[in-house]
């Protein structure tokens, strides 16, 4: 993907509306563009967390659970949260690529960076949204 396109995508991801702009760039610069091919495992399943979390660029992502597939992503949704905020610190889920081609911008930020006065209101935002998945996934299960 062009440049550009990123920068337009990231800028326009819902779940970041409540950085500021110093923030938002500091954020940004933490980033990686990667290419993932269908069936390719981005996260793992009860892995250790690998300080990062990503945005979708554009494809499918297949969210799995004991090698159950548990739903779908598609759009710009941030992804890979949860495990900030597990008490083991792992991948609650896999998340694989679902479409020939999937793109995500991830991104690098260590526990301790997240909790950078910078980064205050994505690591609430992270944390409140990690809680209604893990609610959300438990009701499926139930």
């Amino acid at each position: 993907m062009h440049f550009n396109e990123v920068k337009q995508i990231f800028n326009g991801c819902p779940d970041l509306v409540g950085l500021d702009e110093n923030s938002r760039a500091r954020l940004f610069w933490c980033a990686e563009c990667q290419t993932f091919l269908s069936g390719a495992n981005i996260y793992t399943e009860n892995t250790p967390l690998d300080d990062s979390f990503g945005i979708l660029l554009s494809g499918t992502l297949l969210i799995e659970r004991s090698w159950k597939v548990l739903g779908q992503m598609k759009g710009n949704p941030l992804f890979g949260e949860m495990a900030y905020f597990t008490k083991l610190k792992e991948r609650t889920a896999t998340v694989r690529a679902g479409s020939a081609e999937v793109h995500v911008l991830r991104f690098k930020l260590t526990t301790e960076e997240l909790a950078d006065s910078h980064f205050a209101s994505l690591k609430k935002f992270l944390g409140v949204q990690a809680w209604e998945r893990f609610v959300s996934s438990s009701q499926r299960e139930a």
